[in-house]
């Protein structure tokens, strides 16, 4: 939190930690309540979500739209307690499953992400190894784009700012 205050002097926009499915009901009450008593401004929260909550490897054939719908709650969870707009710096419907359920959950949360007024900023997180096509190596650029990254390539998403403010 002390932290927090020094970087809120910058003047810049300053991001909670970023959480996890658990963070918003565990940890992060007392941290956001102590930034709270010390005046430390939180002007977004950041978080992650790989729907782990789930038991995805035990339930990896888990239809889609369940899928989205844990992570609609998720967003809204966080949303709520906090009011703050979110940033989602790393999502997707977990490693345990295959490439047809990610492309099937992304076609549910783009288009949805891009309409929901407090989601500022998302980034999906591909997950690597032993899932279909997903490239082994992170650094593998001799590849060409997987299913998924065309799909994201192909995405055409609703602009961060306005073309004036760009």
């Amino acid at each position: 939190v002390a932290a927090m205050g020094d970087l809120a002097k910058t003047g810049l926009r300053i991001g909670g930690p970023s959480l996890r499915e658990g963070g918003p009901k565990k940890w992060m009450p007392t941290f956001y309540d102590l930034a709270q008593e010390n005046n430390v401004r939180m002007d977004f929260m950041g978080v992650h979500w790989y729907d782990w909550g789930s038991n995805p490897k035990n339930n990896p054939d888990d239809d889609a739209k369940d899928i989205f719908g844990r992570f609609k709650r998720y967003l809204s969870t966080v949303y709520n307690r906090y009011q703050r707009p979110l940033w989602i710096t790393e999502f997707n419907a977990n490693p345990a499953r295959d490439t047809a359920t990610q492309i099937a959950f992304l076609k549910l949360a783009l288009p949805y992400l891009d309409n929901l007024d407090y989601v500022e900023r998302y980034a999906y997180f591909q997950p690597f190894g032993g899932n279909g096509d997903f490239r082994e190596e992170r650094n593998d650029t001799s590849t060409p784009l997987t299913r998924i990254g065309k799909l994201w390539r192909d995405h055409e998403s609703v602009p961060a700012m306005d073309q004036e403010v760009y």
